[in-house]
């Protein structure tokens, strides 16, 4: 392409002067500050590049209102296969309209031959740069920002198109006036029209077989086997990816990392990714359920309509966090019981012990008013009631720690509780510190460093176990490290953590029976 540098008329490659001013032209690669493109769109700076295009914003001259462009590279110029994927892009996203999706206004060609496409303008900024100055998004954010994507995409997939590149980078935030943001999906470039859904391209199929299209770090199953065609990869395909896309959200990581695009693809294919709310207790269970089920390996699995999952993230539960999901207790008892672990110095940010969930067992219909949110005044006094219960037997417990760990508690085989609970365990015995060896074992080489690696996988092992409940195993992981470090401190606040949840399972378990 070349341009004219007095009055900045673009003018195809093999024009040498301006036939308006009769200036020499000069070769560009790129539109520049000032160049006025099919006479009526004035660059006004570069915002984004692509592999395959660059974005700027312009102003048209006859309308003075900015705009954004897409013009491909001139080095994919030649591809006719892209080309066609392009301007397919222009013509069904021409007819999309909805309030969270770029609106495109019109197609034309550069004076090279080069095709772009007229975009709405968004001035806002993207989910990745989000992430990147905050880190993990609030729950309410996070199903807020999936919601509007998941609205979107309901809207594109009535219309047969699939975006297939679902990510940070291409969901925009648009700031309101009376607070929270507006979200824009773009860049339906690799998108893929159903057979016979428009009457224009009724046959055209964007990929080849075996090409996978998308980010390695968000494409689905489907898309990983190189899979293409309506009905190996539809609208369920986009709603994966956005599961990927809230699982890094709300937990500031993605599902899978790996050292290779080919072993990411293989990660979608074959690795069941770590629920959300083990990675996160914070995480509610509702919200880590949803996520799990957007992202099944078998479409089938998953929410079959982006309404549908967009209507899931509007579940208040999803919001909550876990302690808001706690067990129904008064605040007064959770207090005693956090007051009395503090006095013993145990470390509370890894005990689950606040967010053990206490809820009505049975079934039928008088089960309905046991449900949370239709307690009664009456079931919530016994239940307050109940927590100083619970309290009062734990620090019982506590003041007799040294009898019990020498004697386990017997309780009579004709007891009701021993007929009704399994969860009172004996105390484990006291680990006991190796000694050091001394004489002829003591000249022997030492393993310490080897033996702190281990002990500190075994200490994270105790604390992941913790954050899944299973305090019987964390008690173990915890124990064994002891036994190869004696004195680690870490060791020693988990120990102590584990037991101390062990016990209020335990009551907790002997007054649900």
């Amino acid at each position: 392409m070349k341009i004219c540098d007095r009055c900045h008329t673009t003018y195809p490659t093999e024009f040498t002067t301006c036939p308006k001013d009769q200036s020499v032209l000069r070769a560009v690669s790129e539109l520049e500050q000032g160049t006025v493109l099919r006479g009526k769109y004035e660059v006004l700076q570069r915002i984004g590049a692509g592999g395959m295009a660059v974005v700027y914003r312009v102003r048209h001259l006859h309308l003075q209102e900015e705009v954004a462009i897409k013009v491909v590279n001139g080095w994919v110029a030649s591809d006719r296969q892209f080309l066609e994927r392009f301007k397919t892009e222009a013509v069904v996203t021409r007819k999309l309209r909805h309030p969270n999706a770029v609106r495109v206004d019109d197609f034309d060609l550069t004076d090279d031959g080069r095709p772009f496409i007229v975009m709405e303008y968004v001035q806002g900024r993207s989910l990745r740069d989000a992430m990147r100055q905050q880190g993990r998004l609030p729950l309410a954010v996070a199903a807020d920002i999936a919601r509007q994507v998941a609205l979107a995409l309901a809207a594109a997939h009535e219309l047969g198109i699939v975006h297939r590149d679902i990510k940070p980078e291409n969901i925009l935030l648009v700031p309101q006036p009376g607070g929270g943001d507006l979200i824009k999906v773009l860049d339906f470039g690799i998108a893929k029209v159903s057979r016979g859904s428009f009457e224009e391209d009724g046959q055209h199929t964007p990929t080849q077989t075996g090409i996978v299209l998308g980010t390695p770090q968000y494409v689905s199953p489907e898309q990983a086997r190189g899979k293409r065609g309506h009905a190996e990869v539809d609208g369920r395909s986009d709603l994966y990816t956005l599961g990927v896309v809230l699982y890094e959200m709300l937990t500031g990581q993605l599902p899978f990392t790996a050292d290779s695009p080919f072993d990411l693809l293989l990660c979608h294919l074959e690795t069941v990714p770590t629920p959300p709310h083990v990675v996160d207790p914070a995480i509610s269970p509702a919200m880590s359920e949803l996520v799990m089920r957007a992202l099944e390996k078998d479409p089938a699995k998953r929410f079959q309509k982006a309404t549908e999952m967009a209507a899931a993230l509007a579940n208040p539960d999803v919001v909550q966090t876990a302690s808001a999901q706690a067990y129904v207790c008064s605040t007064e008892a959770l207090a005693a019981v956090a007051k009395q672990i503090e006095n013993e110095r145990v470390d509370v940010t890894h005990t689950a012990v606040a967010t053990i969930p206490l809820r009505a067992t049975g079934a039928g219909p008088a089960d309905e008013q046991r449900r949370p949110g239709r307690w009664n005044k009456g079931m919530l006094a016994g239940l307050g009631a109940a927590a100083v219960v619970v309290v009062a037997m734990y620090l019982g417990m506590a003041a007799h720690r040294k009898a019990a760990a020498a004697q386990p508690a017997i309780v009579p085989a004709n007891s009701s509780v021993a007929e009704k609970s399994n969860a009172v365990k004996p105390r484990r015995p006291a680990v006991q510190p190796r000694r050091r060896p001394t004489g002829e074992a003591a000249a022997k080489p030492s393993n310490e460093p080897l033996d702190h690696v281990r002990a500190q996988e075994l200490i994270a092992v105790g604390y992941r176990r913790m954050q899944q409940r299973d305090f019987e195993a964390a008690h173990d992981a915890f124990q064994e490290a002891l036994e190869i470090e004696p004195g680690n401190p870490a060791a020693q606040k988990g120990l102590k953590a584990s037991e101390t949840a062990q016990n209020v399972q335990g009551i907790v378990g002997v007054f649900h029976n």
